[in-house]
């Protein structure tokens, strides 16, 4: 069974960063009865800790992704939800070639008044899965390292037995 596992999850940012934030209070929030004094009974300290994380987890074990299977030639776009899988198969189209493509723009964050306001230019790494004869939209993954893109454009290229075309300047 020879698969690839693109999985759209990014812990460092999102809903995801939220779930890790979640994490991280309910562990706060079970060992504080051991820095702080107060009136709060255990019962309550535990619930409330083990809500907040089990909430957390839920965010961060829920994310969707694209699954290829390159025996039986098929792909199914899911969501994962605390390890379950929600999607269905369908045929992979007959791909010519594996191509890997980089798309640079200048991102912003919006002055707030609370947080930095960071500029700069953004660099995402696109692997684009092209097909022969198809109305269907190419499958495209977005990586955020050159390296890794690179890496998984030509597993998936040698996997499918079909040209690997490298875009990207060095």
């Amino acid at each position: 069974m020879d698969y690839f596992n693109f999985k759209e999850r990014n812990l460092w940012a999102g809903s995801h960063l939220i779930g890790l934030l979640l994490i991280v209070a309910g562990s706060f929030a079970i060992i504080s009865p051991l820095f702080f004094d107060g009136n709060n009974s255990l019962e309550k300290v535990l619930l409330i800790s083990l809500s907040t994380m089990t909430i957390g987890l839920i965010i961060v074990c829920s994310y969707g992704g694209t699954l290829i299977d390159f025996n039986e030639k098929k792909t199914k776009e899911y969501y994962s939800f605390c390890g379950f899988q929600f999607g269905t198969w369908t045929e992979l189209p007959d791909i010519s070639t594996v191509s890997v493509v980089s798309f640079s723009n200048h991102s912003t964050n919006i002055p707030n008044g609370i947080s930095s306001t960071f500029s700069g230019f953004t660099t995402h790494f696109h692997v684009i899965l092209l097909a022969n004869n198809s109305d269907k939209p190419p499958i495209t993954f977005e990586f955020s390292n050159k390296d890794s893109a690179l890496e998984k454009a030509k597993f998936i290229a040698d996997k499918l037995n079909v040209a690997f075309e490298n875009s990207l300047q060095d």
